[in-house]
């Protein structure tokens, strides 16, 4: 290969960096007893569902953004479901998509898997050096910030793999209007009388407490 098309090939790929998608892998605790396999299996169904893309509507999956809805109550480090509500807490989450090219990273493009997962090797004996510096890793780096509008959908999701119908999250590293690194929150299911459709809905609250509740 000639100079020149080997500077195209690598303009190409430098041009590229940045731009790489990756699947949301959440992380997920269900609240109660512990249950590893039941959290495997929601991680499992909404894998699927993103994998189709699936989506689930606002109507069988509302997401209230730094709010909880009447009847949660929040008390430092403590979620509980009030007395007189029926609201089940279902489980606690996250989803990003940001990811560093140490890891075998889930790639929305088939082609990045076959170009950067055998260069995840050398990430590991430069200690990182490889992916830092080399134009050639660039295009292995997974965004390091995403739409609100598709952490929601993907929250959406992962409430419907879990069996809810109510997610409360809030965003974390928000840059801009529009973008934040991550989400984070719980999944409900809620009292029905919380349904949008019912005449007299139970009226959503701010959110107290410090955002380590989640």
């Amino acid at each position: 290969m000639n100079r020149i098309a080997l500077g195209a090939a690598l303009a190409l790929l430098v041009g590229s960096a940045g731009c790489a998608t990756i699947h949301m892998t959440p992380e997920v605790s269900k609240l109660g007893p512990y249950d590893g396999e039941g959290e495997k299996e929601i991680v499992r169904k909404f894998q699927e569902a993103a994998a189709e893309e699936i989506r689930v509507s606002p109507e069988e999956v509302t997401v209230l953004v730094n709010s909880f809805p009447a009847g949660i109550r929040v008390d430092g480090t403590t979620v509980s479901v009030q007395d007189g509500y029926d609201h089940k807490l279902i489980a606690q989450f996250s989803l990003a998509t940001q990811g560093f090219p140490i890891q075998f990273l889930d790639y929305k493009s088939g082609w990045r898997k076959g170009y950067c997962y055998p260069q995840v090797p050398l990430g590991w004996v430069t200690l990182t050096i490889w992916n830092i510096f080399s134009p050639l890793n660039w295009p292995c780096h997974g965004s390091y910030s995403t739409e609100k509008v598709e952490l929601i959908e993907n929250a959406r999701r992962l409430a419907a793999a879990a069996g809810g119908d109510l997610v409360v999250m809030e965003f974390q590293g928000v840059s801009g209007r529009d973008h934040a690194s991550w989400g984070r929150g719980f999944i409900i299911s809620r009292d029905p009388r919380t349904d949008p459709g019912r005449a007299e809905p139970i009226p959503s609250q701010p959110m107290e407490g410090p955002p380590s509740t989640f």
